[in-house]
């Protein structure tokens, strides 16, 4: 991913769940959390500077992954993989190390190192960021993938699912599935798939193929739980839609169409579709 800096970064609104649920890192402070999802960056400024101090006095588990975090914020991925790494010597089998080092490896451009490390925190607690990892697995599969063949995602997607290419999307089959080989749902598939775009919202600028296939299929996912029926089923799949056109989808045309399905069956506004500078 291209980190955007650290007051680009907390300073994007809200997206994900909660508060406590932010980002693809995860803070053992929960002062430390709020403010990062809530783009207080006096507040985190005071903080980083608490834990620095906390980490000379006392290095503690908790205050050791918490600085590694303010490093990952601002960029010093290098740090950030070294405290992280040592924290996981000394205190091994925790799911978050392994996740925010599987982040901030990815950060740093490691994706294959990052695979690995997200792939055991999902071993290691399968619940983190609300049971999404999964998908964070497939992205940097893909990553992995598109990065030796640029024109993989002609013949594939990051869910490994397709949905046709009429105006309303097919029902994959097979549904998606995990690295663990566990058939997932269109609903754990779309809520999965939208707390990880988010995430990676938060670091990505677009254009980005990869973020704008998953984005793309999360619409699908979306407008196929809509269609299927209920009134909260697949919320959020316009946004989906708009953000695989901002991320550089060359599908442009059947997202259009796909998002005046989804805005007739919910009965809302068609906002315009603007081609991204």
């Amino acid at each position: 991913m291209n980190a955007r800096g650290w007051r680009g970064f907390v300073l994007v609104p809200l997206l994900c769940v909660s508060a406590s649920a932010f980002a693809c890192i995860n803070t053992y402070s929960f002062e430390l959390k709020v403010a990062l999802a809530t783009g207080r960056v006096e507040q985190v400024e005071k903080l980083t500077a608490q834990i620095e101090a906390e980490y000379r006095r006392s290095p503690s588990m908790e205050v050791t992954n918490d600085l590694a975090v303010v490093r990952i914020i601002n960029g010093r991925h290098a740090e950030a993989i070294a405290l992280l790494r040592e924290l996981d010597k000394t205190h091994p089998d925790l799911g978050m190390t392994a996740a925010n080092l599987g982040t901030a490896l990815e950060l740093s451009g490691n994706d294959r190192e990052a695979l690995e490390w997200i792939r055991e925190g999902y071993r290691r607690d399968p619940r983190e960021h609300v049971g999404s990892e999964w998908v964070h697995v497939k992205i940097l599969e893909a990553k992995i993938a598109f990065a030796t063949d640029p024109r993989w995602l002609d013949t594939h997607s990051v869910l490994g699912v397709q949905f046709g290419s009429e105006d309303m999307p097919r029902m994959p089959d097979p549904l998606p599935v995990d690295h663990t080989g566990r058939t997932r749902s269109l609903e754990d598939a779309f809520g999965a798939s939208g707390y990880q775009l988010f995430e990676r919202a938060l670091f990505v600028k677009p254009p980005d193929a990869v973020v704008a296939d998953l984005a793309r299929s999360a619409g699908d996912l979306g407008l196929l739980l809509r269609q299927s029926g209920g009134a909260k089923k697949g919320n959020g799949a316009r946004r989906h839609y708009e953000m695989a056109i901002e991320y550089g989808s060359t599908d442009r045309s059947r997202i259009t169409r796909r998002m005046e399905i989804y805005d007739a069956l919910t009965g809302s506004a068609a906002a315009p579709v603007t081609t991204p500078p």
